[in-house]
């Protein structure tokens, strides 16, 4: 029972870049904690070169967003696209084999995981009234 559950779970395409999307979720907000909370005390500790005012910020993280998933929805349309066609001439388990591996789903959550990084980054950033930059 507990094997088939476990079997059931590996091959789902989901698994893997669920779990980099949350680990990018849970980083945003770390950030912007630490942004939030240290960042008025320690000014001094952190070279000009890292801190960009909020507009600034704002644009690259909207960048970064559109990028990636448009990097994402582009990249893995045409592999399935191309896989599917394989598949349909020579072998049916080629995108079976696709979807199971491991390095895939990791490439596949790391675009993910950058967007809602990036997404949850930008919502969470706020204006300060003292001094607008950010780390």
């Amino acid at each position: 029972m507990i094997n088939r559950l476990l079997l059931r779970i590996k091959n789902t395409i989901w698994v893997i870049p669920t779990l980099f999307s949350i680990s990018a979720f849970l980083l945003a907000v770390f950030m912007v904690y630490i942004d939030h909370r240290y960042f008025d005390k320690h000014q001094t500790l952190f070279p000009d070169v890292f801190l960009v005012d909020v507009d600034l910020s704002k644009t690259i993280l909207g960048i970064i967003a559109g990028a990636l998933l448009t990097m994402t929805s582009i990249t893995f349309s045409t592999i399935m696209v191309v896989l599917t066609t394989y598949s349909s001439q020579f072998s049916p388990r080629t995108l079976q084999n696709f979807i199971r591996d491991s390095k895939t789903m990791r490439v596949l959550g790391v675009f993910i995981g950058g967007f809602v990084y990036a997404i949850f980054a930008l919502l969470f950033m706020q204006e300060k009234a003292e001094d607008n930059h950010v780390l």
